[in-house]
C-alpha cells in the first residue's frame, strides 16, 4: 500500500504522501458507503418481497375460502332443489325417486 502511495507522490515528499493517502482513504470510504447502502437496499427489498409473499398467501387462502363457500352453496342449492322435487312428487302421489348430484356440476 505504501509503495502505491510513494509511486503516486512525485519526489516522495511528505505532503504528496499525505495527499495520496487522503485520496486512497476517500476511495475506501466511498466504496464502504456504497457497500453499506447496497446491503441496506437488499435488506429492504427482501423485506418487501416477504411482505408481498405473505399478501399472496393470504389472497390464496381467501380465494380458497370463497371457492369452498361457492361449492357448499351449489351443494346446498342442489339439496334444496331435490327436496322441492320430492315434495311436489309426494303431493301428486307419485313415487319419490332419489336423484344423485349431476356429474357436470
Amino acid at each position: 500500500m505504501f509503495a502505491v502511495i510513494r509511486r503516486l507522490s512525485p519526489g516522495g515528499s511528505q505532503g504528496s504522501i499525505a495527499s495520496a493517502a487522503l485520496i486512497l482513504l476517500t476511495i475506501v470510504a466511498v466504496f464502504t458507503l456504497l457497500t453499506v447502502r447496497h446491503v441496506r437496499d437488499r435488506q429492504r427489498w427482501a423485506g418487501i418481497y416477504r411482505e408481498e409473499e405473505e399478501r399472496y398467501k393470504q389472497a390464496q387462502k381467501e380465494e380458497e375460502r370463497w371457492a369452498n363457500a361457492l361449492r357448499r352453496l351449489k351443494e346446498s342449492n342442489f339439496e334444496t332443489e331435490r327436496r322441492a322435487r320430492e315434495l311436489m312428487m309426494l303431493r301428486e302421489g307419485e313415487r319419490v325417486i332419489y336423484l344423485q348430484k349431476p356429474v357436470s356440476e
